[in-house]
C-alpha cells in the first residue's frame, strides 16, 4: 500500500510540474440548471363569457433535467384558466404551453393581477401578469339606488340608466328601447315609466312606484328587463337588473358581529384659545365657572374619561411671558375633575426663550399627570401668509424651527410627557411632508395633531350644508389622510384632530350653531373613529358660532358671575355620541340600504350591550327603519329631535332639554321608548332630520 501511495504522489507531482512548465490550467466547474419562461403578452384583455389564449415559452439551461409544471394563482374562481400542455416537455432547452383564460358573465369588469409559477428540477420561478376583463357586447344597467323605499299612500322613484357597450348604439330618441317590471311587484303597488331619453350610448328612464294603503309593509325584490335595439345591426340586447323595494320602510339596517375599530373613552375634547379659556373656566380667585364644569360632567357621565382640553389656536402665537396665575384655572380644573391638557407654546414670535419660559411655567404650576403634551406653535404652514415669518417660509424651515424648539423644551418636561405636532391647518397643507416630519421627530412626540374645518365662510355654505354626506366625510377623504393616520400609529403616536369645527374663522350663524350641526357632529365623529382617529377637540372659543356653550360673564369687584348664553344644538350631538360609546367601545359593521340621506353606526361599549345610532339627515323622506340585530329581543330608544335642522333651540334628547337651564344640568324627565324585536328584527319610525340611539337588551 505504501509503495502505491508513493507512486501516485510521484505521478501527481510530475503532472503538476508539467502543467507548471507548459502554462496550462484546468478549471473544473459544475453545470448549474436554469429555468425561465415568458408569455407572448403580459397584459391579457378578454371580454366576459369569452376566451383568450397566451403562448408561454419555457427555456432551460445548464444541467436542467425533466419536465416543467405550470400553475396559476391569484384569480377569482369566476375566471377559469387551463394549459394546453402541463407538465411541459422540454426538448433542446425549450418547451411551450398555451394558457387559456375564460371569465364568466358575472365577473365584474376590472383589471386582475395573477401569478404564473414554473417548477422543475428543484427550481421555481414566479412572475405576475394582468387580465383585463371587459364587458361583453350588450347593455349594462345602473340603478340610482339598490333599494327604493315607498311609504304606504306614498311614492318612490328610481332612475334607470342603460349604457351600451362595445359599439352598440341606441336608436335616435330611444326608439326601440324598453324597460319593464318583470316580477316581484306586490299587490297595492303600481309602477309607471317615464318616456326614455337617449344620448350617444345611453338610454335613461325614471321608474315611479306608488303604494296604496293596502300595500303590505315588507321588503320585496323587483326584477326588471331593459332592452335596446342596436341602430347598426337591428339586433336587440337586453339586461335583467333587480332592486329592493321597501314598502313602508325608510331603510334597512343590518348589524354585524365582527368587532372593529376601538374608540377611546378619551375621544372627545375641546379646543379653547388662550385667555378665553382662563376667563371661561374661572378660578378660586376670580370665581369658578361651575356651569362649565357641569357641562363637562354631563359629557363624561356615561363612563368616559375626563374630557380632553387643548389650549391653543391663533392665540398661541401671540401669547406672552407667563405669570404665576397663567395656568391656575387649568390646574384647578385638573385637580377637581382630572382633565388632561395639551398646552401650546409660542413658535410664531420666533423666540425660543419665550417658549422655554412658557413650558417651564406650565410644568411648575400644573398638577402631576395633567399635561398630556406640549404643542409647539399653531398652524405653522400658514406662517408664510399671516406675517409670522417671511413669504418664503416653507415646511423645511418649520422642521428646522421645530428641531430648535423641541431640543430646548423636551428636557424640561416630566417623564412620559412629550410634544404634539405639527398642528397644521387644513390637512392637505402638510400631508406631503408627514413622512419626513415623522422620520425626523417621531421620538419627540406623543401625539400627531392636525386641524380641520368642513368649510369656510368664503365657501358660502348652504343652510343645509352640514346635512350633506360630503360634510361628514370631508376630513377622512382628504388626500393622504389614511396614510398619515397609519404612519402616526406605526410610530406609536396618538392621531388627534385637536382643532375641529364645522366652519372656520368665526363660523356661520344659523349653520354652525343650528340643529344640523348636531346631526353632523355625531356622523363626523364616527367617520373619524372608523378611520382610526384617536380623538377630536371641538372648537369652543369666545365669539365663535362653533362653540357649543358660549357664556355671559359679569365682573363685579373682581369676581366673575357666569350665565349660560346658550347651549347650542351641537352639544346634544356630543352628548348622544358619549352615551353611544360609554367608557370606550368597539365598532360593529353596519349595512344600510336606503334611498334617503341616512347613516347608522353600531358600537359595543366596554362591558355593555350593542348600541345603534341612526341619523336621518334627509330633509324630505321619513318612514320606518327596519333593524336586524340577531339575538336581542328589546331596545330602548332615545331620540334626538328639533323643530327643524335650522333650529337654534327647541332641541330635545330623550325627552330632556337644556332650554331654560341655568346651571348646565339637563331639564325635564328622561323619556325613552322600548321596542321589541321579532326574531331579532326591530322597526321604528324616523322623522326627517332626526337621530335615535338604540340600546339593545336580551
Amino acid at each position: 500500500m505504501r509503495s502505491y501511495i508513493v507512486s501516485r504522489m510521484m505521478r501527481t507531482s510530475i503532472w503538476s510540474a508539467f502543467l507548471l512548465l507548459t502554462g496550462v490550467s484546468l478549471v473544473c466547474q459544475a453545470s448549474t440548471p436554469t429555468l425561465n419562461f415568458s408569455p407572448a403578452v403580459t397584459h391579457i384583455p378578454v371580454k366576459q363569457s369569452t376566451t383568450v389564449t397566451d403562448l408561454f415559452t419555457i427555456t432551460t439551461g445548464g444541467s436542467f433535467k425533466g419536465n416543467v409544471t405550470l400553475s396559476v394563482s391569484g384569480l377569482p374562481s369566476s375566471i377559469a384558466t387551463s394549459w394546453s400542455h402541463n407538465p411541459v416537455t422540454i426538448a433542446s432547452g425549450v418547451g411551450s404551453s398555451t394558457l387559456t383564460v375564460e371569465p364568466n358573465a358575472t365577473v365584474p369588469p376590472n383589471w386582475y393581477t395573477f401569478s404564473v409559477t414554473a417548477t422543475g428540477d428543484g427550481l421555481s420561478v414566479t412572475w405576475q401578469y394582468t387580465v383585463e376583463v371587459e364587458p361583453s357586447a350588450g347593455v349594462q344597467v345602473t340603478l340610482s339606488s339598490p333599494a327604493v323605499s315607498v311609504p304606504q299612500q306614498g311614492v318612490g322613484t328610481l332612475n334607470v340608466t342603460a349604457q351600451t357597450i362595445n359599439g352598440i348604439a341606441p336608436l335616435a330618441g330611444g326608439a326601440g328601447a324598453s324597460a319593464t317590471v318583470v316580477s316581484g311587484l306586490p299587490p297595492g303597488v303600481t309602477a309607471s315609466w317615464s318616456a326614455p331619453t337617449a344620448g350617444y350610448d345611453v338610454v335613461r328612464w325614471t321608474l315611479t312606484l306608488t303604494a296604496n294603503s293596502s300595500a303590505a309593509i315588507a321588503t320585496y325584490t323587483i326584477d326588471l328587463s331593459v332592452a335596446i335595439t342596436d341602430a347598426n345591426s337591428g339586433l336587440v340586447y337586453s339586461a335583467s337588473p333587480n332592486f329592493g323595494l321597501n314598502v313602508g320602510l325608510l331603510a334597512q339596517v343590518t348589524i354585524g358581529t365582527a368587532y372593529g375599530t376601538t374608540i377611546s373613552g378619551n375621544f372627545l375634547g375641546f379646543s379653547h384659545e388662550w385667555y378665553d379659556a382662563q376667563s371661561n373656566m374661572g378660578s378660586s380667585a376670580t370665581g369658578v365657572n361651575a356651569i362649565y364644569r357641569q357641562l363637562l360632567s354631563n359629557l363624561s357621565a356615561y363612563g368616559s374619561g375626563p374630557i380632553n382640553i387643548r389650549i391653543g389656536g391663533d392665540s398661541t402665537d401671540t401669547s406672552v411671558e407667563p405669570t404665576a396665575t397663567t395656568v391656575t384655572p387649568f390646574a384647578q380644573l385638573a385637580t377637581a375633575m382630572g382633565n388632561q391638557f395639551e398646552l401650546g407654546v409660542n413658535l410664531g414670535a420666533d423666540n425660543v426663550n419665550l417658549a422655554v419660559d412658557q413650558a417651564t411655567n406650565f410644568v411648575a404650576n400644573m398638577p402631576s399627570g395633567s399635561i398630556n403634551a406640549i404643542e409647539i406653535g399653531n398652524e405653522p404652514d400658514l406662517y408664510y401668509e399671516n406675517g409670522l415669518r417671511s413669504s418664503t417660509y416653507n415646511f423645511a424651515d418649520y422642521l428646522q424651527d421645530y428641531g430648535t424648539w423641541s431640543s430646548a423644551i423636551l428636557p424640561l418636561l416630566p417623564p412620559g410627557v412629550k410634544l404634539a405636532g405639527p398642528a397644521g391647518d387644513y390637512y392637505t397643507q402638510v400631508a406631503s411632508n408627514v413622512t419626513t416630519y415623522l422620520a425626523d421627530y417621531a421620538p419627540t412626540l406623543s401625539m400627531f395633531c392636525e386641524h380641520f374645518y368642513a368649510a369656510s365662510p368664503e365657501d358660502n355654505p348652504a343652510p343645509d350644508f352640514l346635512l350633506t354626506p360630503g360634510a361628514a366625510t370631508s376630513v377622512v377623504l382628504q388626500p393622504n389622510f389614511a396614510a398619515s393616520v397609519a404612519a402616526a400609529h406605526a410610530n406609536r403616536l396618538v392621531f388627534r384632530e385637536d382643532e375641529f369645527g364645522a366652519i372656520s374663522e368665526q363660523a356661520v350663524h344659523g349653520i354652525s350653531d343650528a340643529f344640523g350641526a348636531a346631526l353632523w357632529s355625531v356622523d363626523t365623529m364616527f367617520q373619524m373613529a372608523n378611520a382610526g382617529v384617536d380623538g377630536v377637540n371641538w372648537e369652543a372659543s369666545d365669539g365663535n358660532y362653533n362653540n357649543p356653550f358660549p357664556f355671559t360673564i359679569t365682573n363685579s369687584g373682581g369676581t366673575n358671575t357666569y350665565a349660560i348664553s346658550s347651549i347650542n344644538p351641537m352639544y346634544y350631538g356630543l352628548l348622544l355620541f358619549q352615551e353611544a360609546i360609554g367608557s370606550g367601545a368597539q365598532m360593529l359593521p353596519v349595512s344600510v340600504v336606503s334611498p334617503a340621506n341616512l347613516t347608522a353606526w353600531a358600537t359595543v361599549p366596554n362591558g355593555g350591550t350593542p348600541r345603534l345610532v341612526i341619523l336621518n339627515k334627509d330633509e324630505a323622506q321619513t318612514g320606518n327603519v327596519q333593524v336586524a340585530m340577531p339575538g336581542y329581543g328589546h331596545a330602548a330608544v332615545l331620540r334626538l329631535t328639533a323643530p327643524s335642522f335650522t333650529s337654534l333651540n327647541g332641541v330635545v334628547f330623550a325627552g330632556q332639554t337644556f332650554d331654560g337651564s341655568t346651571d348646565g344640568t339637563i331639564q325635564g324627565t328622561q323619556t325613552t321608548q322600548t321596542i321589541s324585536g321579532n326574531s331579532g328584527v326591530f322597526s321604528l319610525p324616523m322623522p326627517i332630520t332626526s337621530a335615535a340611539l338604540l340600546i339593545f337588551s336580551k
